[in-house]
Order: structure tokens, then C-alpha cells, then sequence
């Protein structure tokens, strides 16, 4: 089984809420007794609340309705728990994990292929999930996450990592195919000759072209003059 909440907060939460139905009803009847349906009426949340009760017979008088609390009260209802069969081998485990919104999580991956250690089987995964380098470097922790994963975002970022890490004689991984894998996707450094502008181009400050214009365009005597009126 797995879910994407805290469980213990909910199983809290839901103790809270049956002790605050169980109060009300003790004080006030049923939520959907008449009296306070009229009440509740206004409220555009009402149905809502009204959800919480079952309309059943009285077993020991079928012409009498009676209320009972909805699964509301005692499970999880619009994330409830999913059961998940076990796999055969570590790719089905990360391709579960992946599919819950996970990322690479080792306890579902454990939990639904049992009887194999982490190790072995991020050695079964071999480059399929990378460590998370950027995390890495910052506490020192193994986290993982896909190959795809570690090749997309700040590349450039994660290449500084690396390089820091192989500088620091960090031998957790072989950082070394880490840097030969993340340079084959760091791109080609942007040079002027490569962007398509022109002057007043909106994305260039107007005191760069102001710059341009002095140094290239007019002669030292007159940008002295320009400087000079512009200072009045």
C-alpha cells in the first residue's frame, strides 16, 4: 500500500473530526435533521457537510430514517491507499515509484520489490538514477533521481558541482563519468555574433545604446560637449 499524505497526521485529523461530529450530535441531533438543515441552509458548503451522514432505515423500525456517519469518518476518500503488487525487477520498481509522483523512492521501491537491498539495487539501475549532485554537495546525503532528471535544469550548475567534488577527492561515485556525461549536455557558450538585434531592440538598455553611440558614433570633442550640457 502507499499513499501521498502523512498518515499519522491523518489518522489525527480524523479522530479530531469524529470527536467533533460525535459532540455535535450529542448536542444538536443528526446534521441533516431538518431543523438543522434550515440552519445550515445558507451555507454553500452544506452539501459538503450534509455528505458526511447516510440516510439508512432504523433496523428496529422501517418506516423511521436514521443517520449513520459516511466512510468519511474512518478512511481516506479522495486519496485513499493503493495497493501495489510486487515487481521482478528493479526498472518495474522505479517505473512504480515514478508513476506514484514519488521520483526515486527507495522505500516504495523496496516495499514493492522485496528481499533486494538499496544497494543492490542502484546496482541494478546502474545509470538509470544518478545521485542528485546539487543535494549532494550541500549535506552531504544520497538522494537519487533519473538519468533524465540529472541531464535537464542548471547543467552548468551541476558541472560546478562535479568538477568541486572530483577537485575535493570525494569518492562516493565516479564523478569522473558524471562530468563526461553532464558535458554532453552543457551547450555551447552564447557569443555576440550569435544574437539577432538591432538598435532599439527593446530588451537593450537604453544607456547601453547611449554608450554605443558616443564611442562609436561621434568624436571625443563632441562627447566631451554632450557630457558638458548633459551635466547643465
Amino acid at each position: 500500500m502507499t499513499t501521498d499524505y502523512d498518515e499519522g497526521k491523518f489518522k489525527q485529523l480524523l479522530a479530531t473530526l469524529n470527536q467533533a461530529y460525535d459532540t455535535f450530535k450529542k448536542k444538536y441531533g443528526y446534521i441533516n435533521q431538518a431543523v438543522n438543515a434550515r440552519l445550515f441552509d445558507r451555507d454553500d458548503r452544506y452539501p459538503l457537510i450534509a455528505s458526511l451522514e447516510l440516510e439508512e432505515l432504523d433496523e428496529n423500525d422501517s418506516s423511521k430514517v436514521v443517520f449513520v456517519k459516511s466512510d468519511a469518518f474512518k478512511k481516506p476518500t479522495i486519496r485513499p491507499k493503493k495497493h501495489l503488487h510486487q515487481v521482478m525487477s528493479a526498472v518495474e520498481a522505479l517505473n512504480v515509484s515514478l508513476s506514484e509522483g514519488r521520483g526515486v523512492d527507495l522505500n516504495l521501491m523496496s516495499s514493492v520489490y522485496p528481499d533486494v537491498s538499496e544497494d543492490m539495487m542502484i546496482s541494478e539501475l546502474g545509470e538509470t538514477v544518478m545521485i542528485d549532485v546539487e543535494r549532494y554537495i550541500d549535506d552531504k546525503t544520497v538522494h537519487y533521481v533519473t538519468k533524465d532528471k540529472f541531464l535537464s535544469g542548471d547543467v552548468l550548475a551541476k558541472r560546478d558541482c562535479i568538477n568541486s567534488l572530483i577537485e575535493d577527492g570525494d569518492t562516493q561515485a565516479d564523478w569522473e563519468r558524471y562530468l563526461e556525461l553532464i558535458l554532453s549536455v552543457v551547450p555551447e557558450p552564447v557569443v555576440l555574433s550569435d544574437i539577432d538585434f538591432s538598435i532599439g531592440s527593446s530588451w537593450i538598455p537604453s544607456n547601453v545604446v547611449s554608450q554605443w553611440v558616443f564611442s562609436e558614433l561621434l568624436d571625443e570633442k563632441l562627447v566631451c560637449i554632450l557630457k558638458k550640457l548633459n551635466h547643465y
